[in-house]
Formats: C-alpha cells, structure tokens, sequence
C-alpha cells in the first residue's frame, strides 16, 4: 500500500488560507530545508532544521538553503507530511525534519497496591502539549501520507 495525498490541491508547506508568516534567517550549517519541513530556533531569529520532538516554530514555506532568508509560517493551515497514523482532531509534534506524528497526551496511574515510602512519589506521567503545535485536520493512515493540519507555533 502506497502513501496517499489526502489534499492534493495544494502542495507540501503550501499556506492554505489566513494565518501568519515570520521570515527567518537559516542556520549557517544547517541542512537544506525543503518546503513543509519543520522549524526550530537554532538562536535569535535562526533557525534550523527540526529533529523529532523539537519545539518547533513553523513551517518552511518553501526549500531554504543554508545562510539563506527562510519565510516560515507560524500559525495557519498548511499541508505537512504525516510520519505514521495520526487521528483526525489528533495533536501534532515534530516526528523529524520533514514529517508530524501523533502527541501524546496520558497520565499511567500504577495499578494493584502501591506503599509510597516518599512524599515525592510520583505517577508515571507522558505529557506532549509543550511541543505539540497544532491539530491534524485530516486523519493518515501512513508514513507519508499528505494531510492538512492546522499549526500555532505563535504562542
């Protein structure tokens, strides 16, 4: 089974709509970026590529050589590519450079009997939100399915 564009009208990084862009300058020795690749600071007004879990800052709206300006949207509808299954209405982050996976957002409470020993015990807790930046509006099936997620890297 092959990957599949679920917006075909658009292109990857395309700006669909309102929202807002931030021009950038790109980290000197950074890589290539390709138009819908994710954006990290790397320093003031820098960025770089993103790595999976990075806080990221936006979307490159198109391909960004390093030293380069970067025009970056940080906060709108845009097509990004999905790096495995994602649920519509599903919170994003950065699954690497170029690709979003689902956040994740629970709580594991330990079961059966537990004698707590400490005051700082605590549950075992994996909470995504502060690198989570937007929503899946389209669910993926795949890695490298095309879908539009609406992003708000400006808060």
């Amino acid at each position: 089974m092959s990957a599949t564009d679920h917006c075909p009208e658009f292109l990857t990084g395309a700006f669909v709509g309102e929202g807002d862009i931030e021009t950038f300058t790109m980290y000197a020795s950074a890589f290539t970026a390709a138009a819908g690749d994710l954006a990290v600071l790397e320093d003031s007004l820098t960025v770089t590529n993103a790595t999976a879990n990075s806080k990221v800052v936006g979307v490159f709206m198109k391909s960004t050589a390093p030293g380069a300006i970067a025009d970056v949207i940080v906060r709108g509808k845009v097509k990004l590519t999905a790096g495995g299954y994602i649920s519509a209405g599903a919170g994003i982050k950065a699954g690497g450079a170029s690709v979003v996976v689902a956040a994740v957002n629970t709580v594991t409470i330990p079961i059966g009997t537990t004698t707590v020993a400490s005051t700082s015990a605590q549950p075992s807790m994996t909470v995504e939100s502060s690198i989570c930046f937007g929503i899946a509006f389209q669910a993926s099936a795949m890695s490298g399915d095309s879908i539009l997620c609406s992003i708000n890297c400006a808060h």
